[in-house]
C-alpha cells in the first residue's frame, strides 16, 4: 500500500470541514483592522504576497502563531504542587469545558441546518463545508492620494 504525497505547505488544497466557522486553520489569527501597509519588504519590493504567515495568511491582515501565542497569559504548570482533589477537579473542569464547546458546536450546526449561514458556507450537507484558502491580495498605497487599491 502506498501512502498519498504530502500536501503543499505553500499550495494548501481546499478541504471538507464540519466547523467552517473556525477558519481556514487553526493557525489563523487575524488582525483587528488590517494594516494599511504591508510589514514585510519583500512583499512591497516585489509588490506581491509572499512572504505569508505558513504561506497562507498576509501578514497585513493576520499575525503569527508565534506573535498570538506570546500575547497569551502564561499557563500556571499544571501538575507541580498539586493534590488528588485538585487534579481531580481540574479534570472534571476540562470535561465540563469539552462538553460545552461541543454544545456550542452543536448549536451553530443546527443554525447552519436550518438554513442561516447558507449565505456564508452555502446549504448544509452532510460532508461539510468545502473550505478555501484565502486569497493572498498585496495591497499598496497609491502615490499622492494614499488610498488603499489592490493590483
Amino acid at each position: 500500500m502506498t501512502l498519498p504525497p504530502h500536501p503543499d505547505p505553500k499550495n494548501p488544497a481546499p478541504f471538507l470541514s464540519h466547523s467552517p466557522w473556525a477558519g481556514f486553520s487553526p493557525r489563523e489569527h487575524a488582525r483587528p483592522h488590517a494594516l494599511g501597509l504591508c510589514p514585510s519588504k519583500r512583499c512591497r519590493r516585489l509588490k506581491a504576497c509572499v512572504a505569508a504567515h505558513d504561506g497562507v495568511f498576509c501578514q497585513r491582515t493576520h499575525i503569527s502563531h508565534a506573535e498570538y501565542l506570546a500575547a497569551q497569559p502564561r499557563a500556571p504548570s499544571l501538575f507541580k504542587g498539586r493534590s488528588a482533589e485538585e487534579l481531580e477537579f481540574f479534570r472534571l473542569t476540562m470535561l465540563e469545558k469539552i462538553a460545552e464547546r461541543k454544545e456550542q458546536h452543536d448549536a451553530l450546526t443546527a443554525r447552519w441546518k436550518a438554513g442561516e449561514f447558507d449565505a456564508l458556507y452555502g446549504k448544509w450537507r452532510a460532508k461539510g463545508a468545502l473550505m478555501h484558502p484565502p486569497a493572498k491580495v498585496f495591497v499598496a498605497l497609491r502615490k499622492g492620494r494614499g488610498k488603499l487599491h489592490a493590483p
